[in-house]
């Protein structure tokens, strides 16, 4: 994005970074575990900011091959694509809803048997898997 959109890939750039060490931050913070699940929930958050902000740039750059001034036209950009970046997160979230729902009753039986077989507890802590209530 810093080639293709010079000025404005710097603040996309800059951003996502931040988001990137905002979440690592709040996730430290609350002492949650790093896993295979948490390092994708990562990368599917930097494609959904990068997605949003190709959406926004395009955009923005529309109105401006219509001759409109610059801010005018990155007011409109951001108006203009305003349902298509609602429509995009509020998908991922649902999709995240339903996985977290299939997935908590995997983890919930995991759990249970973890429990009743007591040798498998500490290889199910190596990996990240909570076994205690």
């Amino acid at each position: 994005m810093l080639v293709y959109y010079n000025n404005g890939g710097w603040v996309a750039n800059i951003s996502l970074i931040l988001n990137l060490l905002f979440t690592i931050g709040v996730l430290s913070a609350m002492g949650f575990t790093l896993t295979a699940a948490g390092i994708a929930g990562l990368v599917l958050t930097i494609g959904m900011a990068v997605d949003t902000n190709v959406i926004i740039f395009e955009r923005i750059k529309e109105e401006l091959t219509k001759g409109k001034s610059y801010p005018q036209a990155v007011n409109d950009g951001y108006r203009r694509s305003l349902a298509p970046v609602i429509d995009a997160h509020v998908t991922t979230l649902l999709t995240a809803i339903i996985l977290a729902y299939f997935g908590t009753w995997t983890y919930i039986g995991i759990r249970h048997y973890a429990n009743h077989w007591y040798p498998v507890i500490p290889i199910l802590r190596n990996i990240g898997i909570k076994t205690h209530h």
